[in-house]
């Protein structure tokens, strides 16, 4: 009985890895194809702005990393710069994900806050984040608090909207079932309705991770002595165009690793949800 049990155990995990292993092999060869195409139009464009990904990658290990086992093969640069953007994101897209959760719950929940803050939130949406670069600065100054502030505010949104719609959306009849069974409004919150509108909250918060990383770029071209941002705009005002490149790249690696350990997250806690769907297909 317990080998059959550890089979059946083995075969999901198996399973799984394959399907992982094939998505990886089927992106690949577009990833190859753009890096060559890049390699081969730069060289043939000669061009002082476009360097060839060689010249990039070369670069972008000179910059970032080093053959010290002490440091964990980062550079002090890396250390400095890289090290302050990912906290500043962590901190902002946390601030925004408590905040957007929160007022979701309380505006779709309660019908007569929804109807007086609608008129905020639309006004909210509708500013861009970036405008409110010079305001955040008088307010908070030139440190780590304005950054924060200004990736919170802008990546609120979809948090928020996305919460609200993921309330609003939940089953009637499951609403009236709780109602039926008295559960206690505690329980049925936790049981029921953040649940019910947990796979509309993981979009909306994954859409808002795009959002952090872009505001906190914004944050540290312009107002900042440390950051990856900085590093960029700093290259660019020194003609230094493989820097550049090379603060660029940094971002877009980033980015990547941050929405594939968002992905990592999200495959854990909405298991259930992916389950349900298959067994319902």
């Amino acid at each position: 009985m317990t080998t059959v049990r550890q089979g059946s155990t083995r075969r999901p995990a198996a399973g799984r890895l394959r399907r992982r292993t094939v998505g990886l092999a089927e992106k690949l060869p577009a990833f190859v194809v753009a890096a060559v195409g890049w390699q081969i139009g730069a060289r043939a464009l000669d061009s002082p702005f476009l360097p060839p990904l060689s010249a990039i990658a070369e670069r972008f290990v000179a910059d970032w990393f080093t053959n010290s086992p002490g440091s964990a093969f980062f550079s002090e640069k890396f250390v400095d710069n890289a090290l302050p953007t990912v906290g500043r994101l962590a901190a902002g897209w946390a601030v925004a994900a408590v905040v957007g959760v929160v007022l979701g719950f309380l505006i779709a929940l309660l019908p007569r806050v929804g109807a007086a803050t609608d008129p905020l939130v639309r006004l909210g949406m509708a500013v861009p984040p970036p405008a409110l670069l010079p305001l955040a600065i008088v307010l908070f100054g030139l440190g780590s608090s304005m950054k924060v502030f200004l990736i919170a505010f802008g990546a609120m949104w979809p948090v928020l909207v996305n919460t609200i719609a993921g309330v609003r959306d939940i089953d009637p009849q499951i609403v009236a079932s709780v109602r039926a069974l008295r559960i206690d409004p505690v329980r049925a919150f936790f049981l029921v309705r953040l649940p019910a509108a947990s796979p509309l909250i993981f979009a909306g918060l994954r859409t808002s991770l795009g959002t952090a990383l872009i505001l906190v770029v914004v944050a540290e071209l312009y107002a900042s002595s440390s950051g990856i941002g900085f590093v960029i705009v700093n290259a660019q005002r020194n003609f230094d165009v493989l820097g550049t490149w090379s603060g660029v790249l940094l971002l877009g690696l980033l980015g990547i690793v941050v929405n594939g350990l968002f992905l990592l997250v999200e495959h854990r806690v909405m298991r259930w949800h992916t389950e349900s769907r298959r067994a319902t297909q």
